[in-house]
């Protein structure tokens, strides 16, 4: 056998140590992004797709935790931007639905985790203008709401994998809250309304939101990835949750945490604890109205089914 030179060896290693590097740290994300315009007349729609590229391979190009992520556990995801005003060069107004899902445990069913609107997502973007970006320092407003909800809806799919285990992603959510206050844009100070990024963030690393975040490890890994496969198990545990619910704090201020929560899962909430025997369906009928009275309507069909 031949024996390998001293500079291929030495390439060979590299290129191994290079190869372990690129899978240490694989992106967390599949975002698509889609960005809209149907409000404005001189909407350029090259601009738009311009756009919706960047920002797509902003969020989905990049190691946000720096863990190793298989292809199979990358996060999937959707933003929608709207933008409802542009004055033809930079400066964009717009408002930006944020979406993320996780899979459960077999099935092909994705549950949402994340669901919320944000009608401050104002930009400035140029064609050609490069993603800028840094975690030390802010850079424009753009790649700070990005980057904000890219740590959201990581932290979020964590916590539903282990017992709060989104803490460092939401910390680095407040880390880009503090940085980004520099640049002067709406919703990232406490003084620009209760429904803000400033409050999201602020709940999820509250310790007296926890319980909420808590129910959400619960819901997720002993409700519905059992579901499929001990379904006695799953709704027992889906059960024993409803007193859990009435622990949340919903009276704190900035307290969106639960909003978000609701928000989101209403729907399949009605939908998981459909399943249950009838005493128990009015158990959470009562205990899902009480907390999230504006979606009464949803809820009937626990009563009513």
């Amino acid at each position: 056998m031949r024996k390998l030179g001293s500079q291929s060896y030495k390439f060979l290693i590299f290129f191994f140590a290079l190869f372990l590097s690129l899978g240490a740290h694989s992106q967390e994300l599949n975002v698509k992004v889609e960005v809209l315009a149907p409000q404005v007349p001189n909407a350029n729609k090259r601009i738009m797709e311009v756009i919706e590229k960047m920002a797509s391979d902003f969020l989905n190009s990049r190691s946000w935790t720096g863990r190793e992520v298989l292809p199979s556990e990358r996060i999937d995801g959707n933003i929608v931007i709207t933008i409802q005003s542009w004055d033809g060069s930079s400066e964009y107004v717009a408002q930006a639905q944020i979406l993320s899902m996780r899979p459960v445990f077999g099935t092909n069913y994705n549950s949402p985790v994340f669901n919320k609107v944000d009608k401050n997502f104002n930009f400035s973007y140029l064609e050609g203008q490069v993603m800028d970006y840094s975690e030390q320092e802010y850079k424009n407003n753009f790649t700070s709401l990005l980057a904000y909800y890219a740590y959201m809806m990581i932290g979020m799919d964590a916590d539903t994998f282990s017992p709060l285990g989104g803490n460092p992603y939401f910390q680095q959510a407040q880390a880009i809250v503090n940085t980004a206050q520099q640049g002067g844009n709406e919703g990232w100070r406490s003084f620009d309304g209760n429904d803000n990024r400033y409050w999201l963030a602020q709940n999820m690393v509250d310790r007296k939101f926890e319980a909420l975040r808590l129910i959400s490890y619960e819901y997720h890994r002993n409700g519905l990835d059992m579901l499929s496969s001990q379904m006695n198990q799953a709704q027992n545990a889906l059960k024993n949750l409803l007193p859990e619910f009435k622990k949340i704090d919903r009276f704190g201020m900035g307290s969106l945490i639960d909003q978000v929560f609701f928000t989101t899962k209403s729907t399949e909430l009605t939908g998981v604890y459909s399943g249950l025997p009838h005493q128990d369906r009015m158990l959470a009928f009562q205990t899902l109205v009480e907390l999230d009275p504006a979606n009464t309507h949803k809820y009937e069909a626990l009563r009513n089914r």
